[in-house]
């Protein structure tokens, strides 16, 4: 298993196949959850348009009292309680109560009135501990509570009569209340319809009630008092029935609301009220969120990384099966070049062996056969021969290193001039002559050696009989080239003669070479940080020897070498 998860291409398939995985899941996500917001955009605005409704319903029913109440002269509960009965009240209003503005030197003939309407109507206050308590304090202003008549809502929870339950609430001063004291001044300051925070009461629901107040005018177009009705928070949507009741659940608030824990869509409006502003948010129902977001999703998920695992899995297969062909293929191009490499060898090596060998028994078994100048003349081509031996050696050795990179290069100054007529004085080259100037190096003189000896000695048995060297400088480095009439190299072949075991002269008078100089050639001179490269001008092939100039370089005269 690591060896296949460090294949790249399983390694490329894989990656890819996740990412894919990865954008699917998240566009089917992405449009999942696109869906699910305009689904639920469709739903609060309904449970929206269901709150603004009932307090619009609201207003409206509590305009019509206050237009009751403004053409009827000595109104008394039952009349209060007999309209508001005929009126279609919204679910959700708990009652309606009529506040009245009374001046503290006006109080004993309000309460007159009030006592001969409703006998025991009495004044009530807030007392500070969740009750009541008879309201003695002389103020500047009160506002007892005059007339009031249960909504539908307290037709059904409320096991009195709604008349005994009503009278009770008489004489409350709303404005002694904490909660409610300050919707209700600003509603008074405001002389107009007002709707109030959403407040935290107790009792047996733990709901939050809020209230609707309108101001009532008299014939002089005095505030005289705020009609109210108050609702729970949970009564504004009314019957909203199952279809919406099942897929989402709400809250409204007077205050902006906490963004819901969920990772969910969610929805959050805030609604302009007369007074006030209220916050409604809206989010999806477990069994709603279980519709919007499938397990299926899931399922492309492991399909996906299936499938993926199954085509990296394939492609690795296919990748062994290839690569074995092509160790294959390779080890019989091996086994071919070992033969050519070894018949080549053979080759090369056996003609200055065997001239060395011949000419050395010839000085040993016949001495007295030959002059000293035919010996001197013997000795210097048992000499030649064994130089050349000893180069094919030399290139033998470098080859078989299996990293030229690690051979090692001592680089210093190194006289080009110096270089090529030594390289000519012990190969038994013919004549060459060279043109330019040459230069002075930074390199390794024994790789320049061996790379001039094979340009040279390739240049003398493969080219034609002209052989030049032709040195040119530049800004940074100086180069040797090496030039000889002879045919070209073909343009097909110019790319591969610099492969190792390859040779651009195969066939014709002489055996091909083993095929390693030039190549070890281009791998010393990169190693030194130059380069070799060949052209060919219309007239002359030339290969050239780049190296680094060296920075003080000294300069030689030109000529022949000879």
């Amino acid at each position: 298993m690591k060896r296949v998860l460090r294949d790249p291409v399983v390694i490329a398939i894989l990656a890819i196949g996740v990412i894919a995985v990865v954008v699917s899941f998240l566009l089917i996500r992405q449009n999942q959850k696109d869906n699910a917001t305009r689904w639920l955009d469709q739903r609060a605005e309904i449970v929206t348009q269901s709150t603004v409704d009932t307090i619009s319903n609201t207003l409206r029913d509590l305009n019509a009292i206050a237009a009751f109440m403004g053409s009827t002269d000595d109104l008394s509960q039952a009349q209060f309680a007999e309209f508001v009965d005929q009126l279609d009240l919204n679910p959700g209003v708990i009652g309606v109560g009529y506040l009245a503005l009374v001046a503290g030197d006006e109080i004993d003939n309000f309460m007159r009135e009030a006592t001969a309407d409703v006998p025991g109507f009495t004044l009530l206050r807030f007392d500070g501990l969740g009750g009541v308590t008879p309201d003695d304090t002389p103020r500047a202003t009160y506002h007892p509570l005059r007339f009031v008549h249960g909504g539908p809502f307290l037709d059904i929870v409320v096991s009195e009569t709604p008349i005994e339950s009503q009278i009770d609430a008489l004489g409350f001063d709303l404005a002694s209340e904490p909660q409610w004291n300050p919707a209700f001044e600003r509603a008074v300051e405001m002389a107009a319809p007002s709707i109030s925070e959403l407040l935290e009461v107790g009792g047996a629901f733990e709901e939050k009630a809020f209230g609707v107040a309108h101001p009532v005018f008299g014939e002089t177009g005095e505030l005289e008092g705020m009609l109210v009705a108050p609702g729970l928070e949970m009564l504004l949507t009314g019957d909203l029935g199952v279809s919406i009741t099942d897929k989402v659940t709400w809250s409204v608030d007077s205050r902006q609301s906490e963004a819901i824990a969920s990772q969910w869509p969610e929805w959050t409006r805030e609604v302009e009220l007369p007074g006030s502003t209220w916050t409604v948010t809206v989010e999806p129902t477990e069994r709603a969120l279980a519709e919007l977001f499938p397990n299926t999703t899931w399922i492309v998920v492991v399909v996906g990384l299936g499938v993926t695992l199954a085509l990296a899995t394939t492609a690795h297969q296919m990748r062994l099966r290839r690569r074995e062909q092509t160790e294959i293929e390779d080890l019989q191009r091996t086994s071919a070049d070992k033969d050519r490499f070894l018949a080549a060898v053979s080759h090369e090596l056996r003609t200055p062996l065997t001239v060395v060998v011949g000419l050395a028994h010839e000085l040993v078994d016949r001495p007295e056969s030959f002059g000293k100048e035919e010996r001197t003349a013997l000795l210097q081509m048992i000499g030649e021969h064994s130089e050349e031996a000893s180069a094919i050696v030399a290139d033998l050795l470098v080859a078989a290193r299996y990293d030229i990179g690690r051979v090692p290069a001592e680089l210093e100054p190194v006289d080009l001039g110096e270089i090529v007529r030594a390289v000519i004085d012990t190969s038994a080259l013919p004549d060459v002559t060279t043109t330019g100037r040459p230069g002075t190096a930074h390199a390794d003189p024994s790789r320049v050696r061996q790379i001039l000896r094979n340009l040279l000695i390739n240049a003398a048995r493969y080219g034609g009989p002209q052989v030049q060297v032709r040195f040119t400088e530049g800004a940074s480095h100086v180069a040797i080239g090496v030039a000889d009439n002879g045919d070209p190299i073909p343009p097909d072949e110019r790319r591969r003669i610099f492969d190792p075991y390859t040779s651009a002269h195969d066939g014709g008078a002489h055996m091909a070479s083993i095929g390693l100089g030039l190549y070890i050639s281009l791998e010393l001179a990169r190693l030194m940080g130059g380069n070799i490269a060949y052209s060919h001008d219309g007239e002359y092939s030339l290969f050239e020897l780049t190296l680094p100039r060296h920075e003080q370089n000294a300069k030689a005269p030109a000529g022949a070498i000879r």
